[in-house]
């Protein structure tokens, strides 16, 4: 029992100097703490930036009020199936967001980057929207989804 105690007490005190010896070996001579002190606000700096620019993405989708208030009012309805969409594509060289139709004879909205109906290219009583726009699906391109309704 005295080995075991013995035994336990050098490992105890040689994990002791291991970590004595690695905290002593970061202190350095004062000219070096200013090094070290600008680099730790440098650091502090560029993990703020990223911060920022994390939150700047993640609020990217919603830079527009009109788009964050369009979600929420889709949110609020019941769930669709297929579910709900809002894709951001380029139309005759603007930019566009597409909300296709819910169901059956709803009719689908395309809107400008204003938040403006521009038309209603799908959807409807026969499927055809409102025909302003019947060159939408042949004419868009680089659509990308910008949400969707994850609710099930």
């Amino acid at each position: 029992m005295k080995k075991l105690f013995l035994f336990a007490g050098i490992l105890f005190l040689s994990a002791c100097s291991i970590s004595q010896k690695s905290n002593t070996d970061n202190l350095s001579e004062p000219s070096s703490s200013k090094e070290n002190l600008k680099k730790t606000e440098a650091k502090i700096e560029n993990e703020e930036n990223l911060e920022n620019t994390e939150a700047k993405i993640e609020n990217k989708l919603y830079e527009k009020t009109w788009i964050k208030e369009l979600i929420e009012k889709e949110e609020s309805k019941p769930v669709s199936d297929p579910p709900a969409s809002l894709s951001k594509c380029s139309y005759k060289n603007q930019t566009v967001y597409y909300l296709p139709a819910r169901c059956c004879d709803i009719a689908s909205i395309l809107y400008n980057e204003n938040g403006d109906m521009i038309c209603s290219p799908d959807g409807g009583y026969y499927n055809e929207g409102d025909g302003k726009c019947p060159d939408f699906f042949k004419e868009k391109k680089d659509c990308e989804y910008i949400w969707k309704d994850n609710r099930s």
